[in-house]
């Protein structure tokens, strides 16, 4: 069944934004980052810091982290929480290229401080009603999921994507360091709309599939496929093959394992390459 989905919407962030950093300011810092093409076999103590666009990967991360065989991963969530977080993950606004998400910056700096070695993750999301402007949500708006063509689609995401590189790139070079690691999950969630209109995503047969509202809220293959994303990420290593316990349909999720890690392996700033 779909996670249930929080009442905090792209745009309302500034609560949970406070929240996230009073957590982080008890983060201590113990664990040296790995090389970047070196899969972690160590559990990771993660922190999804997100909207509602993100905040379901928390309890999917934690199903996929048992299916791999990797031990102690820490939801930050949980009670039993300790002293440290490994990976911090945010869904920040990248729709304009000269006015970055402070919040975000914000979660950065504090997180830092805390510990010096934290993997800063930045979901790069699918865009709000399939807009790239994304105006002020209309009481009524329908969105039309399958009225434009992929092409399309890939070109209203085109500056919002380099958005994305220019903050992120910026945000590192000021570092000296890679503090950032993007999640190209809007890439995925592309190339898996691609898929379905091109009827090769088994039992689904239209982007409404994927899609619960007119705002975008994802439906469970877009679920998982934005947590494989982040397992990619976080572990750099590949999902697919995973048995998840859950899976409506095990072809539909091997599909959506080998989209997430084909747009991960493929992403230059998410630390993760691909075995030749």
């Amino acid at each position: 069944m779909p996670a249930k989905r929080s009442s905090i919407t792209p745009r309302s962030r500034v609560g949970a934004i406070a929240l996230s950093l009073g957590v982080l300011a008890i983060i201590g810092a113990e664990q040296a980052p790995e090389k970047s093409a070196a899969p972690i076999d160590k559990g990771q103590h993660v922190l999804i810091l997100g909207n509602s666009f993100q905040n379901f990967v928390d309890s999917h991360l934690k199903t996929m982290a048992d299916a791999a065989g990797i031990k102690d991963h820490v939801r930050g969530g949980d009670p039993l929480a300790v002293t440290k977080v490994d990976v911090a993950a945010f869904n920040p606004w990248f729709r304009d290229h000269d006015k970055p998400d402070k919040y975000f910056d914000d979660l950065i700096e504090r997180g830092l401080k805390h510990n010096p070695n934290i993997r800063i993750l930045a979901q790069v999301s699918w865009l709000p009603y399939d807009d790239p402007i994304f105006p002020v949500p209309e009481k009524g708006r329908e969105t039309n999921w399958n009225g434009r063509t992929i092409e399309e689609v890939r070109k209203n995401h085109a500056a919002y994507f380099k958005h994305a590189t220019d903050q992120v790139q910026a945000i590192n070079k000021r570092h000296s360091k890679q503090v950032v690691f993007l999640v190209p999950t809007a890439q995925a969630v592309i190339a898996l709309r691609e898929k379905v209109k091109a009827g090769q995503a088994p039992g689904l047969k239209t982007q409404d599939d994927l899609f619960s509202d007119a705002i975008g809220h994802a439906r469970q293959p877009v679920e998982l496929l934005n947590a494989y994303c982040h397992f990619a990420v976080i572990y750099r290593r590949s999902p697919v093959g995973l048995a998840l316990k859950g899976a409506k349909d095990e072809k539909l999720n091997y599909l959506l394992q080998e989209i997430a890690w084909k747009a991960v392996s493929e992403e230059p700033l998410s630390g993760v390459k691909a075995a030749p």
